[in-house]
């Protein structure tokens, strides 16, 4: 109730497509019924993208000509990430140099700048 932004990382499938129409429509609902003063701002985090899947740039094509706030960076499949959960540590603990800690700079630096945080 108190948020203002939500972020909301997505696999880059149909079936997630589908878990955003629904949670507007809750929202949507939410405001009508009074239980929210106001929407949150909603921004799609695109997260374990292999931009080689058809799949996944079908889903790509479709956001970019979307009315829905799409962040530039995308998390990238990446092992990495993974491995550092399976280690019950961050990217950046465990391998601060990798790709997918590369991704979350780039997230972090576009989130700063959008003026989200």
């Amino acid at each position: 109730r108190a948020s203002t932004t939500l972020i909301m990382p997505i696999s880059p499938s149909l079936f997630a497509l589908n878990k955003v129409r629904e949670l507007e429509d809750k929202l949507s609902h939410a405001l009508e019924g009074g239980a929210i003063a106001r929407k949150p701002e909603m921004w799609l985090l695109l997260n374990q993208v292999d931009d080689r899947q058809n799949v996944d740039r079908g889903v790509l094509r479709y956001l970019n000509d979307s009315s829905w706030r799409v962040f530039n960076t995308q998390i990238r499949k990446n092992t990495d990430l993974c491995a550092a959960a399976n280690f019950k540590t961050d990217i950046f603990g465990y391998k601060p140099r990798s790709r997918g800690a590369g991704d979350f700079r780039a997230l972090s630096k576009e989130v700063f700048d959008a003026g989200i945080i």
